[in-house]
């Protein structure tokens, strides 16, 4: 996982402005913002697109199970 959070940090000081990473096992999405700041969801709660992909929203818990797709 460290690997891929320090490659989200690559994408969103390279322009990128917004990234989802998954984590299944934790069952969390970390939001990475173009303005450098970073929060968690938790799978049961809504996450959503923000400016970035307006009127976009998904709980994760209803597309991801414990085992995956």
């Amino acid at each position: 996982m460290s690997a891929l959070k320090e490659k989200m940090g690559e994408y969103i000081n390279n322009g990128c402005r917004l990234g989802w990473l998954i984590d299944p096992q934790q069952r969390e999405t970390r939001v990475y913002h173009g303005n450098g700041d970073i929060h968690t969801v938790p799978f049961d709660e809504l996450l959503n697109g923000g400016e970035v992909l307006p009127g976009f929203a998904i709980r994760m818990s209803d597309i991801w199970s414990d085992t995956g797709l």
